[in-house]
């Protein structure tokens, strides 16, 4: 089991890429400009913001969550696997926006960029980690999260409610915030 402290004197360990914390802001700032920067996030609607297109694609792998593309004249698609679970559905939409607002140049590249469920793991690149560190950051902003920490949400499980965020990613979040201990 795993609570949430109120307090944290550990700084946070958050990588990100040079542009990271603009870009997120800079999300952040068009939702507000737009009305959707409530929470839980109604990332498709923020996500439609930019022209990004979302498609539930039933023929994707089980081993991918999701990947963006991008086709001539700057069409971009954003697919997430139709049978994972709506909260990992919801991390897999902003972590392929984190992707096009933080390397869209390189997948303008590519053409195409999949996201593998086996890189949760641990064994994972700096793009990925990067669009990982952003996609919990808007979905669980350190903010939002410590305020309903001290109003009283202390179990993981009430916090992943409270975001539509999975268990793992408020996990994840509390221990970069260094507010999550195990009992």
């Amino acid at each position: 089991m795993a609570i949430v402290r109120k307090t944290s004197r550990d700084a946070p360990n958050t990588p990100q890429a040079t542009s990271g914390l603009n870009g997120l802001e800079d999300v952040r700032a068009k939702a507000k400009a737009q009305g959707l920067y409530y929470f839980p996030l109604p990332i498709e609607r923020i996500i439609a913001q930019y022209g990004i297109r979302v498609v539930y694609d039933s023929e994707m792998d089980d081993t991918l969550s999701g990947y963006i593309e991008y086709a001539q004249p700057n069409q971009w698609t954003i697919g997430v696997n139709q049978y994972h679970s709506t909260r990992r559905q919801r991390f897999t939409l902003a972590h392929e926006l984190g992707h096009y607002i933080l390397h869209r140049e390189q997948i303008m590249r590519q053409g195409r960029l999949e996201d593998s469920i086996l890189l949760r793991d641990g064994d994972s690149t700096d793009i990925e980690v990067q669009a990982n560190h952003f996609a919990g950051q808007l979905l669980v902003p350190t903010a939002n999260l410590l305020e309903a920490v001290n109003k009283g949400k202390r179990s993981v499980a009430d916090l992943a409610e409270a975001f539509e965020a999975s268990i793992a990613a408020i996990r994840c979040r509390a221990h970069q915030e260094g507010i999550l201990r195990r009992v």
